[in-house]
């Protein structure tokens, strides 16, 4: 992997959050940014992307951001939709959740 493909590959795995920072724009800061988590997570999906696109041997720039997005995407998707597909019903967290972690996981359900 070249140096333009690891770049693009961790722009690609932050690519997801920075969409949903966009989104609520015109919201005051939420307060999740000042929590670990919340880095230890953004760093997670960087690393994901990055190995998604090594695992892929993505050859392009074009193919290092979308495997480097596609990957953490997924995963952050279905981790915070996890229990509102239980089979016991909506247990999804709503948007007075109480701790760091349940409103990082509002986060990357909008």
């Amino acid at each position: 992997m070249t140096t333009e493909i690891i770049i693009a590959s961790i722009a690609g795995g932050a690519l997801p959050d920075v969409i949903r920072i966009i989104k609520t724009k015109d919201q005051p800061a939420p307060v999740y940014f000042a929590s670990p988590y919340f880095w230890v997570g953004l760093v997670l999906q960087i690393a994901l992307g990055v190995f998604a696109s090594w695992l892929l041997n993505s050859t392009s720039v074009k193919e290092a951001v979308l495997t480097g997005y596609t990957a953490p995407n997924i995963i952050t998707t279905l981790v915070a939709n996890y229990e509102k597909t239980q089979k016991t019903g909506d247990k999804g967290i709503t948007s007075g959740a109480k701790t760091a972690f349940d409103k990082l996981l509002t986060f990357w359900r909008n």
